[in-house]
């Protein structure tokens, strides 16, 4: 099943992607309620930053649950200050998912969730009340060339958990005015932190990891 949205249309309700290779392709200015990709190899583009993917206090704004996952060319948020657990994308119920030139307008937990072999490449994270980007639940994820700026009320700026293992984050500019601007859990083993522009430092926790070459002036 592909979804071929117009400029201009709104969709008032979640889509939900069951079955595998589903997608969703949008001219750019499309109004969307949240998506949630339950199927494997599913296809999410928004084209271009006027389209929104907006969870509100009810879902996160892009959910893939499924293996294989492509996510780009959008913009989300879920509302900020909602003390709800929603997330701008959370790819964490799959593996392999691509967050590909993303921007994360606002979420009122965190911006970008990735799970296992996840990709995140060329987003932009401007405003989260938790973690502007999160490798929580699995590792080897790829953070590489973002931009992230945080709040001073949020909790971090690019995370590393405990089951983070075996992670690359390079060439990102990641802003913590409060804070690490990257910060690897003592369970987040082996991990490269290479070659990033920061404020705030890089706290590495594990002592197993890979970090430098960083310059810690960007802002």
């Amino acid at each position: 099943v592909c979804i071929i949205l117009g400029a201009g249309c709104d969709i008032q309700g979640l889509i939900t992607l069951s079955g595998v290779g589903c997608s969703v392709i949008c001219e750019n200015s499309v109004d969307l309620d949240g998506i949630l990709a339950s199927g494997d190899d599913a296809y999410v583009n928004g084209g271009g930053w006027d389209t929104i993917s907006d969870g509100g206090i009810a879902n996160d704004a892009i959910d893939v649950t499924g293996d294989d996952g492509i996510i780009e060319n959008i913009a989300v948020q879920t509302t900020a200050g909602g003390g709800q657990a929603y997330d701008g994308v959370d790819v964490t119920g799959g593996s392999r998912s691509i967050v590909h030139a993303v921007k994360v307008v606002a979420s009122d937990d965190q911006g970008i969730n990735l799970g296992t072999d996840a990709l995140a490449l060329g987003c932009v994270i401007l405003a989260v009340d938790d973690r502007g980007l999160t490798i929580g639940s699995a590792g080897r994820a790829r953070v590489i060339g973002n931009y992230i700026t945080e709040s001073a009320s949020a909790t971090g700026a690019v995370t590393v958990g405990g089951a983070g293992d075996n992670s690359v984050m390079v060439g990102n500019i990641v802003q913590d005015p409060t804070g690490d601007s990257i910060d690897i859990d003592s369970g987040g083993e082996n991990c490269v932190a290479v070659g990033n522009r920061v404020d705030g430092g890089i706290d590495d926790n594990s002592g197993t990891s890979t970090v430098a070459q960083n310059d810690a002036t960007a802002f």
